[in-house]
């Protein structure tokens, strides 16, 4: 049996849970403030005296953000430096984390500007019927990006490579030989150069498909056990989990919308705003947002632990090692500090993986059925 320190692993989840608290807190306080303080009605009328409405729009909307993004900083620098080294988990200096920073966060605000200047558009072009067009854009872009975001993103961070070991690579092939799924490709990428962490991964569709290892987990992990763990990742995809994960993306997106547009209007009335459409009221737009997200992460994190529970089973059955999955797990709980139990409403809210504790109970009772 691989022990792991679950005191070690319990304090660092105690202090991940405070850290997403705290940014919360943030990310609700800091639209608020610059709402009814009136410093986003200032910001918009003076960019309105310069600029014609959409340059001005554009502005506002890089501006907003940016402030939310510097508000959010501190925290974001605690959780994925501090804490990890503190920990154990990081390797990367300060200077490596903050160019990874800013490439996520660079990215990340180029979405969300995208998403907002079609939200605006939207409400130009269509009126009150605003959310038809919009709610196509989301779908159209939520599609297009899941199937191409670990393409962009793997690049920007990690050195792609195909893995050297002949056995192994022949292995996760017979592998995918027996789920009857094609295989392009087995590669590596170079996590050890930020962190301890070990991960596993299959990425693409058809003939394109590729099985993803960090160096961390080749180096830490028997074959077995890796064969296990890709064989949960191919689960996924053989028992048609991502279309289901996108579907629930949509329809929450499709309630998110909906909601939106029937109580929007009365609820900025409520609270001094304007419509819609009135760029000042941009943070409450934003903190409407975040308050939905936080409502609805329940529901999508059930969906996401139910679908985990069936690419546990699956890679079990196909592998015929429940008890090196269960080996896997304890393997990487103990390297990415994964609790055994945590608290029952950081499963709800935060957990879109079943407890460790339940997954290694499931796999041994396996073993011995």
């Amino acid at each position: 049996m691989i022990a792991f320190d679950d005191a070690e692993a319990r304090r660092y989840g105690t202090a991940s849970r405070r850290l997403f608290l705290l940014s919360t807190l943030i990310s609700l306080l800091a639209p608020a403030v610059l709402w009814w303080s009136g410093a986003s009605t200032r910001l918009w009328r003076a960019l309105t005296v310069r600029l014609p409405l959409w340059p001005a729009t554009i502005l506002d909307v890089t501006i907003v953000l940016l402030v939310l993004v510097v508000a959010l900083l501190p925290a974001s620098y605690v959780s994925g430096y501090t804490l990890a080294w503190r920990y154990g988990l990081s390797r990367q200096t300060p200077r490596g984390w903050l160019v990874d920073w800013l490439k996520a966060t660079g990215f990340g605000l180029a979405l969300a500007a995208l998403a907002l200047l079609a939200f605006y558009g939207s409400l130009e072009l269509a009126g009150a019927l605003w959310w038809l067009p919009f709610g196509l854009l989301t779908g159209v872009a939520t599609l297009t990006l899941t199937f191409l975001l670990p393409y962009v993103l793997l690049p920007l961070f990690f050195r792609v490579q195909p893995v050297q070991d002949p056995a192994l690579v022949t292995r996760i092939r017979t592998l995918f030989d027996r789920a009857h799924a094609p295989l392009a490709a087995v590669v590596t990428l170079d996590f050890s150069r930020r962190t301890r962490r070990a991960n596993a991964a299959v990425i693409g569709l058809g003939r394109s498909r590729r099985v993803l290892l960090t160096d961390t987990l080749l180096e830490k992990f028997t074959d077995e056990e890796i064969e296990t763990v890709v064989a949960h990742e191919l689960g996924h995809h053989v028992l048609g989990h991502i279309p289901r994960l996108v579907l629930t993306q949509l329809v929450i997106a499709g309630l998110g919308i909906a909601l939106a547009a029937l109580a929007g209007p009365w609820l900025l009335a409520a609270i001094g705003g304007t419509t819609l459409a009135d760029r000042a009221a941009l943070p409450l737009v934003l903190l409407g947002a975040e308050l939905f997200s936080l409502a609805v992460a329940p529901l999508a994190n059930a969906v996401a632990r139910s679908l985990e529970r069936e690419a546990d089973r699956f890679a079990w059955r196909l592998t015929g090692r429940p008890a090196a999955f269960a080996a896997a797990l304890r393997r990487l709980a103990r390297l990415n500090l994964v609790e055994w139990m945590p608290p029952r409403w950081s499963v709800v809210l935060l957990g879109s993986h079943p407890p460790l504790s339940e997954r290694v109970r499931a796999a041994r009772l396996a073993e011995g059925s």
